[in-house]
């Protein structure tokens, strides 16, 4: 399929949708946890809203940190249910996805669910401008949800960019799609703080659902479809259990050349890093409200600061270790894990500003085992079997974390009066499980070389 799509359409299909959902994400997501703070808040009983008010005016001071430690477990409660509405439904149905599109077409799964997300985003604005228990503003998740959310996006994005390259340049492609991400991840964390401070919540939320709204128009006239089926395009085709018995079959099936330990150790390994990723995530800014005072801006400050530093560790270990060195790529999923690690005990012992700018720091080079073990995965699996693999590996990236990052919240808000924080040990001794994966991935890459499809090689240029 790489040759019917030409000219600057091949080059600019997924990569401004990749910044759009990003952004649209990391704008209002901090914000949004700040949203929920400040609600259950006021709805506490013990508290009157000029107590809460001083969470934006002074949160720095020992009577908000005071605050803080009290609405906060309350508050992670809340998160866990917005946890589970934005990953149950989209994670099961991605199961039928992945294979309904390679039959049906890639675009249904780019409109209808950033369609979803314009919906929630817009919801949220209005909500947010009421005082109300803040297990109403879950209400606002339910579009996104019921229409796809995150898995149905992302899978569309590796299925696309598969339909549209080749060997030699899918690679890169995938390169581009994880920059976009990062930098709409990155533009995201300055915009949405800067926007709060002067307009307020709902004005960070409309940046959000315009931004999902002009991703919509662009997956409707500027993405061209990849997959042409005449068949009717029903909601009953959708849930057609033939589907997932031909993705677990796409993974499961004996067959030359084709190693399932190798491919299944590189899926447990990259849901083993989403877990860090989100587990961090879910605790990360309750962490530095509490023990160091921050708020959004500050919070957010860091967390550009961290992704920097994560991009520039990610370019200069995989130059460093692929191209100058030669070593195999394991080797850099190693040392991402040996950073993941280190920067999580780093974490545990912070107790001043700086350490947590230190502790990213040592970090730089967490972000390189995912897009690394995600090239393995390319080049082990047969290219008719991608686009089902693919669609495993959403699914198993959205289920694993929505069973662990409750295990997170309950270590963090049941040790959040301890030094060091007990929950950063969690992040440090997971690590260590992904590296014995690497070290399975390794040894069965050398045999699956021998064998008569060519496995994946270096391609880190």
């Amino acid at each position: 399929m790489a040759d019917t799509i030409t000219g600057w359409r091949r080059f600019a299909a997924m990569e401004p949708l990749a910044f759009a959902l990003l952004f649209a994400f990391s704008v209002s997501d901090n914000v949004m946890s700040d949203l929920f703070v400040y609600q259950t808040c006021k709805s506490t009983a013990a508290l009157n809203i000029s107590d809460c008010d001083i969470l934006h005016t002074n949160s720095s001071s020992d009577r908000a940190k005071d605050i803080e430690k009290l609405v906060q477990p309350h508050t992670t409660i809340v998160l866990i249910f917005k946890s589970c509405i934005d990953t149950i439904f989209p994670t099961i149905m991605s199961l039928f996805l992945g294979p309904w599109s390679d039959k049906n077409g890639r675009k249904p799964l780019l409109v209808i669910p950033f369609t979803g997300f314009l919906l929630s985003y817009f919801s949220l604005a209005i909500l947010s401008n009421f005082n109300a228990n803040p297990y109403w503003f879950l209400l606002s998740s339910i579009p996104s949800s019921l229409l796809g959310g995150f898995p149905a996006i992302l899978l569309t994005f590796f299925c696309y960019i598969t339909d549209i390259t080749d060997n030699q340049n899918r690679a890169w492609h995938l390169a581009c799609i994880q920059t976009m991400i990062l930098i709409g991840m990155l533009l995201g964390l300055f915009v949405g703080p800067a926007v709060f401070s002067h307009f307020g919540y709902a004005a960070v939320f409309c940046i959000s659902g315009i931004t999902c709204l002009i991703a919509v128009l662009h997956s409707i006239f500027f993405v061209k479809e990849t997959v042409q089926s005449d068949s009717p395009q029903t909601l009953k085709s959708v849930f057609d259990k033939t589907l997932v018995k031909e993705l677990f079959c796409a993974v499961t099936k004996k067959r030359e050349g084709f190693d399932r330990c190798l491919v299944w150790s590189c899926i447990l390994a990259i849901a083993l890093h989403v877990v860090i990723l989100e587990g961090n995530g879910a605790v990360g800014f309750y962490f530095v409200s509490s023990k160091l005072g921050w708020n959004v801006s500050q919070y957010s400050a860091y967390s550009a600061a961290q992704m920097v530093m994560s991009i520039g560790g990610m370019l200069l270990i995989i130059r460093v270790v692929g191209s100058l060195l030669k070593l195999p790529e394991t080797v850099i999923i190693i040392l991402s894990c040996l950073s993941t690690s280190v920067t999580g005990l780093a974490k545990a012992f912070v107790y001043k500003p700086w350490h947590m700018y230190f502790s990213a720091s040592i970090g730089m080079f967490s972000s390189s085992a995912t897009p690394v073990i995600r090239s393995i995965v390319s080049k082990s699996v047969p290219p008719q079997d991608l686009g089902k693999t693919f669609s495993l590996i959403t699914t198993m990236e959205m289920t694993i974390p929505f069973a662990t990052t409750p295990l997170y919240i309950y270590v963090y808000t049941h040790t959040l009066k301890y030094y060091p924080c007990p929950v950063w040990f969690l992040s440090a001794a997971l690590p260590v499980f992904i590296i014995i994966l690497a070290v399975i991935i390794d040894r069965r890459w050398r045999r699956l070389k021998e064998s008569q499809y060519t496995p994946f090689e270096a391609d880190i240029n």
